[in-house]
């Protein structure tokens, strides 16, 4: 259960300094410290609870280890597909989880907030915190069966856009998925595949 471990200190680790930044980065701090206390406890839930039998299930039953040699040539390969791989999917579930009124009315908590913040990433009923973003963003690699050494890289780059990117007003690039909770009905996910299926908004 290496993964899992990685995937839950990771979590905590980005979380735990996007609270810093936040917390530093205003002089009132607290609206800030309102939306942390409101999100913790469900983000702990999902990020300690709900993602062990997600990594049981993909460890024991989809992904047999692959220790061997890092072959530049195969990793590149696999580092693409599993992030284009990923992406697709993505895209797809998360929309789904807007059009589907029975989905809809899951995904609806984690859009309780219009500005997020990075721990909030994993704000979501727990339905939604497994098939909308854990599935479809970590099963691409362990059915490739990536090498095992490659595999962390995947999972702890994936928890770093998702927390200090989406989730997080620090960049430009985090615009885009700001503008996911802003607006509801646009930026489903990677801008390549909303502006392909005229769904992007590039508004500020």
């Amino acid at each position: 259960m290496l993964h899992y471990y990685i995937f839950v200190s990771s979590f905590l680790l980005f979380s735990g300094y996007a609270f810093y930044k936040d917390i530093h980065s205003v002089e009132d701090t607290t609206i800030i410290l309102e939306k942390y206390e409101k999100a913790i406890r469900l983000s702990l839930f999902n990020i300690i609870l709900v993602s062990y039998p997600v990594f049981y299930c993909f460890e024991h039953y989809i992904y047999t280890p692959v220790y061997r040699d890092l072959n530049i040539i195969e990793s590149i390969k696999h580092l693409i597909i599993a992030n284009i791989g990923g992406q697709i999917l993505f895209y797809n579930c998360h929309r789904l989880f807007h059009e589907v009124p029975r989905l809809q009315q899951l995904h609806k908590m984690h859009h309780e907030y219009r500005i997020p913040i990075g721990i909030q990433a994993a704000y979501s009923h727990p339905i939604d915190f497994v098939f909308g973003n854990m599935v479809p963003l970590t099963i691409v690699p362990y059915i490739l069966e990536m090498n095992a050494y490659l595999l962390p890289l995947i999972i702890i780059l994936g928890i770093y856009k998702t927390v200090l990117v989406d989730h997080s007003d620090y960049s430009d690039e985090s615009q885009h998925h700001i503008n996911h909770h802003k607006y509801y009905n646009c930026n489903y996910g990677a801008k390549w595949i909303d502006r392909l299926v005229n769904t992007y908004n590039g508004m500020k």
